[in-house]
């Protein structure tokens, strides 16, 4: 898969533009989230849902391992030079009269995921947290729906949508900008899936 860089209010992003996965794959998702749906029951305080792939169907899919085993490359196309990333987890020279120096951090987790949002969710403006190192997000049910927001700060409403087209989507890495928020203002679920790549497992006391 070709990665361009893109950016969005102030923050530097991969856009996907066309399905990375298979049609096996693509099956698998479909029947996932038709199961899901089926039996689906509203909650009085609606929240995402979320479904591990690891866990559900012990696997992990072939773009997931792309992005594993080519996290440093992204991360040095990320790099757009606008100093973002307050500690860029990969040795880095400057130029100028300094060099600074930042060490790799090894991935060694990834978790995948299929995402639902209900009808009426909005989730606030919030940063990845720093143990994130790559997040990927990729649309996928209904054909309309909402996109990403973007925001340059907390404050900054409406922010620029990144728009919703099923089997597109972005990569980015959380940094001083890459403020986000999302929200669905349809009468259908919104389901994504998601990838983020960890230096460790979160999940875990090891």
């Amino acid at each position: 898969m070709d990665y361009n860089l893109s950016h969005i209010a102030g923050t530097p992003y991969i856009h996907i533009g066309s399905s990375p996965f298979s049609v096996d794959e693509l099956n698998i998702f479909d029947l996932m989230i038709a199961s899901e749906e089926a039996v689906y029951v509203p909650r009085v305080k609606e929240s995402s849902r979320s479904i591990t792939l690891s866990k559900a169907l012990d696997f992990t899919t072939e773009f997931g391992k792309s992005l594993y085993d080519n996290y440093v490359d992204i991360v040095r196309l990320l790099d757009d030079g606008s100093d973002i990333f307050d500690n860029y987890p990969y040795e880095k020279m400057v130029v100028g009269r300094q060099e600074k120096r930042h060490k790799m951090a090894n991935v060694g987790y990834i978790q995948e995921s299929l995402r639902c949002s209900p009808p009426g969710e909005d989730y606030e403006i919030h940063k990845d947290s720093t143990n994130k190192l790559l997040t990927c997000l990729i649309y996928l049910e209904p054909e309309v729906s909402n996109g990403t927001f973007f925001h340059e700060s907390k404050d900054d409403l409406p922010g620029i949508e990144h728009k919703w087209k099923r089997g597109t989507g972005y990569i980015f890495k959380s940094g001083r900008g890459s403020f986000h928020s999302y929200k669905n203002t349809t009468d259908n679920l919104r389901w994504v899936y998601m990838a983020n790549l960890y230096q460790k497992n979160p999940f875990t006391k090891v």
